[in-house]
């Protein structure tokens, strides 16, 4: 611009008045601009700041002539120099302090002359101010980039190292682990889960599925709802596994020990810690062996006990007092709860070896759990308890609704079994309220909620209470009652018959047990009922 004002006045013949330029003024910002496009067009870093050092303290230096040259306070060109001083420091000192300096002997030169104090303090602070801004300005940016750059270095490195340990932990672990993303693609696997999986080939970015299989006991593929690996990919919570086995693509089943666990928030993927636990489940079929054989021998003689207890305790076999009799009925009970505990052990030493068998048959819920109640009747009125099953015609009638038909395909011995546990361990640890009985049906599945006000499982002992014999022990249930076996047994007999059990529970306010199995189809309903009726219309064959 300087240049064309330069230039302006003896080409075209204009009067620009006080924005006139001096050909000495002119002549250097012609060189300055020069200078500025030769350093743009051959790009060098070094040159280039160079050059631009040069090129904002020549410009300076002329706006500083063209501002004494037409009028000092009063000059057209103090805008120029207000931006021309804001972007002093662009390129460090080099262009900083000339400025200063050049501000400063314009403006001591400017102090001898015969302006008042006023004028000459007001000028001083237009011309130094601009400076001192562009010092605020741009040196900030490039300290805090320059910090922002070395923690960006220091992060990368650190990462780095993280991600080495990270690769030495895992690769040197025996347990197989393997990273999955959210559609369950391997992401990394270590030596350990190939060796296990007799795993050759790179399994780097193939489905889990494909790679490791999760059967039962039987070595059938476990339903999707409760595969380890997809209810931890599904519900983002850890999820933790013993009982299961895991099939090579060889063919090969072993026993497993299976972790999932969740990375992150939902949809990060999974980390899945496995191991091989046959040995461990050979030595406890040793250990079962043994309590069945011992407790089919140690049956005998109790029973005879309890037999001849209840003579004594019969008044049409034995004259007895009182006393005797306390001491008796208490021999009794206990005679009693030792032969529950060897039936128990039995129990446990078939579902350990599979020889649990199951025959199931068509069962309507609401009507079944409807009658097993009405046995628990005597023990709710004896404890104060009140009764809720939601189903009951009572119930229906009350809310106005239609009793939904719920059939399962299920062993009536085994789940009167679970539900008649379930039911007594309600009563034993309500004190006072209600429990409560329900049915619900979701996604070709049929729950049945067994819930109470009772005094509640702490939350440490939930992941422990489908152990054997394990028992919560704390103030509350020290004076009741119990193996420390009946929720055991009752998760082996529902997943025998394809469901789950499984519980929700705070302590001091109750507990909630819930009974999964699948819900039978309008077509298999049809299906079983022709069978039956095809069965019962077959004549039978006389023996001779």
């Amino acid at each position: 611009m300087v240049v064309a004002l330069w230039l302006v006045d003896p080409l075209a013949g204009i009067n620009i008045g006080a924005y006139r330029v001096s050909p000495l003024a002119g002549v250097a910002a012609l060189i300055i601009g020069l200078g500025a496009f030769v350093a743009i067009l051959t790009h060098k870093r070094s040159a280039f700041d160079l050059t631009s050092a040069m090129t904002i303290n020549g410009f300076q230096l002329v706006l500083i002539a063209l501002i004494a040259s037409s009028g000092n306070a009063s000059s057209p060109y103090l805008p120029l120099w207000i931006t021309g001083g804001l972007l002093a420091y662009i390129v460090g000192l080099r262009t900083f302090v000339p400025s200063i300096i050049f501000g400063a002997v314009y403006l001591t030169v400017l102090a001898l002359g015969e302006d008042s104090i006023g004028e000459k303090v007001t000028f001083a602070m237009v011309i130094l101010l601009p400076l001192v801004f562009s010092m605020l300005i741009w040196r900030q940016p490039k300290s805090g980039g320059q910090k922002q750059h070395g923690t960006m270095n220091e992060l990368s490195r650190k990462l780095n190292e993280n991600s080495v340990q990270s690769d030495l932990i895992i690769n040197s672990i025996a347990d197989g682990v393997l990273v999955l993303n959210d559609q369950g693609i391997i992401q990394v696997i270590n030596p350990a889960a190939a060796n296990i999986l007799g795993w050759k080939e790179d399994a780097l970015n193939l489905d889990y599925r494909s790679v490791i299989k999760i059967v039962n006991r039987n070595d059938v593929p476990v339903d999707a709802q409760f595969e380890p690996i997809q209810q931890c990919l599904r519900t983002n919570e850890t999820v933790v596994n013993d009982t299961l086995r895991i099939q090579t693509p060889a063919g090969k089943s072993m026993y497993a020990s299976i972790l999932a666990s969740p990375i992150g928030k939902f949809g990060q993927g999974a980390i899945v810690v496995f191991r091989d636990t046959s040995a461990q489940h050979a030595e406890e079929r040793q250990q079962i062996e043994f309590i069945s054989t011992a407790s089919h021998e140690m049956r005998t003689p109790v029973a005879a006990i309890e037999g001849y207890l209840g003579l004594a305790l019969n008044p049409s076999t034995a004259n007895i007092d009182d006393k005797a009799r306390m001491y008796l009925q208490k021999a009794h009970e206990s005679a009693q709860h030792l032969g529950q505990l060897f039936q128990d052990l039995l129990d446990v030493s078939k579902a350990e070896d599979g020889r649990i068998q199951s025959k199931p048959v068509v069962i309507e819920l609401a009507t079944y759990i409807g009658k097993v109640l009405e046995d628990f009747s005597g023990q709710f009125e004896e404890k104060g308890l009140k009764l809720v099953y939601k189903q009951s015609k009572e119930q229906l009638a009350t809310s106005g609704t239609i009793a939904p038909l719920y059939y399962v395909r299920a062993d009536a011995g085994h789940l009167r079994e679970v539900f008649s546990n379930l039911i007594s361990n309600a009563i034993k640890y309500t004190k006072e309220g209600d429990v409560t009985v329900d049915i619900s049906s979701e996604n070709n599945r049929v729950s049945i909620k067994v819930s109470d006000s009772g005094i509640g499982i702490p939350a440490e002992d939930i992941s422990h209470l489908f152990q054997k014999f394990y028992r919560v022990d704390n103030t509350d249930t020290r004076e009741i009652g119990g193996t420390g076996l009946g929720l055991y047994l009752s998760r082996r007999l529902i997943e025998s018959m394809d469901g789950h059990l499984d519980v929700e529970s705070t302590y001091g306010k109750g507990s909630t047990f819930i009974i999964d199995l699948p819900r039978m189809t309008q077509d298999d309903i049809k299906q079983s009922l022709e069978q039956l009726s095809s069965a019962a219309q077959t004549p039978t064959t006389p023996q001779a």
